[in-house]
């Protein structure tokens, strides 16, 4: 025990001979454990330290989340190009649907104007319709997206342009037909003096500004080509320049001097005589108002029309007259027959034409008749 008590003695007196003090030695331990956690505080809220720390599997998924966020940007991207482009294409259709819209009207406008056409008499090229299937084909192009919606829009406006070509082609045809045949009939007219100029009138007033169209452009000169066919057409309807006899025309005394049948001497001739067998139907060579029918001197039975603009036709030596005084008369009506009153030798009709009183050649106007017949 005694030795006991000398070892704790000796280990005392060794620590007092150190000089560490129990208390520093705990605060210097608890010092430098402070330190170290802060360090690695420190180094774990650093993000490059972080990942090359963080388990394989983390930065997979980070990475992976990256990829997902940038095919999102660029989803987004293709998506707006594409409603672009689906808007282009919608106003495409909506253009495309106008121009099918005013393509029909142009072809009903076409229509009408060769109908005129031929109820006047004149031919004309009628344009092809309009295919029922075009409006599904355009409809249908609203639910088509890219390049082939974009072709097939091309195709149809293509088409749509070849129509309406087609139609004003048909337009300009029609009007130069009509411009043509009125000037053939208005030159032939010009040669015996008349005039198919359309009658019109009226005070002078300046031009109103009117709004049209190269459609409207078009049509309206159609329509006054087509009146002034009309206007040449009616003239040369009622013209005096026709046949005035059913059968054959056979000359048998011309227009002039010439040797007279009786008194032997040669004397003036005031028209043609025409043989022909008694009863033989004379017509109206023109439209016109009977101013005689009866019997006159040297005519035996006359008729006499007037057809306006000092112009009028006489028919003697008829063995009967079909019409009276101041009735209207057509071109080809018949108004007597053949016979051989009057001053005459035989039967025969004595054609004649006055123009202002004066007696001129009727063989101009039936040569001209027969130029009209040939152009109408």
């Amino acid at each position: 025990m005694r030795n006991a008590l000398s070892s704790h003695s000796s280990q005392r007196k060794t620590s007092r001979a150190i000089g560490i003090s129990p208390r520093l030695f705990y605060s210097v331990t608890t010092l430098l454990l402070a330190v170290n956690a802060g360090l690695v505080l420190l180094l774990g809220m650093h993000d490059d330290i972080t990942r090359l720390f963080a388990p394989p599997s983390t930065t997979a998924i980070s990475l992976y989340e990256t990829r997902i966020a940038d095919l999102r940007t660029e989803i987004d991207r293709l998506n707006s190009r594409q409603y672009v482009r689906q808007g282009d294409i919608n106003l495409q259709l909506r253009d495309l649907a106008q121009q099918q819209e005013d393509l029909a009207e142009q072809q009903q406008i076409v229509r009408a104007l060769n109908r005129m056409a031929e109820d006047l008499g004149l031919t004309a090229d009628t344009p092809a319709p309009l295919p029922a299937a075009s409006r599904a084909v355009v409809l249908a192009g609203q639910n088509q997206i890219g390049d082939t919606a974009s072709l097939s829009l091309t195709d149809i406006g293509a088409s749509l342009n070849a129509m309406r070509d087609e139609n004003r082609l048909a337009m300009e045809n029609l009007a130069d037909r009509a411009r043509t045949v009125s000037d053939r009939i208005n030159t032939t007219l010009d040669t015996i003096g008349i005039s198919a100029t359309p009658a019109m009138g009226g005070p002078f007033e300046p031009a109103t500004a009117v709004s049209s169209t190269p459609l409207t452009e078009a049509a309206n000169s159609v329509a006054v080509q087509l009146r002034r066919f009309a206007a040449a057409r009616d003239a040369a309807t009622d013209a005096p320049v026709h046949r005035p006899l059913t059968g054959a025309l056979r000359v048998s005394s011309p227009f002039g001097n010439r040797q007279d049948p009786f008194e032997n001497v040669t004397a003036f001739h005031s028209g043609i005589d025409f043989a022909a067998p008694t009863g033989t139907g004379v017509l109206s060579t023109g439209a016109g108002r009977v101013t005689f029918a009866g019997q006159k001197s040297g005519y035996g039975n006359l008729v006499e029309i007037d057809h306006g603009d000092g112009i009028i036709s006489r028919y003697g030596h008829l063995s009967s007259i079909l019409v009276g005084e101041g009735e209207e008369v057509t071109t080809g009506e018949r108004i007597g027959k053949v016979g051989s009153t009057g001053r005459s030798t035989g039967p025969h009709l004595h054609f004649e034409i006055r123009r202002a009183g004066t007696p001129i050649n009727p063989d101009a106007f039936l040569k001209a008749g027969r130029v009209l017949q040939t152009i109408l």
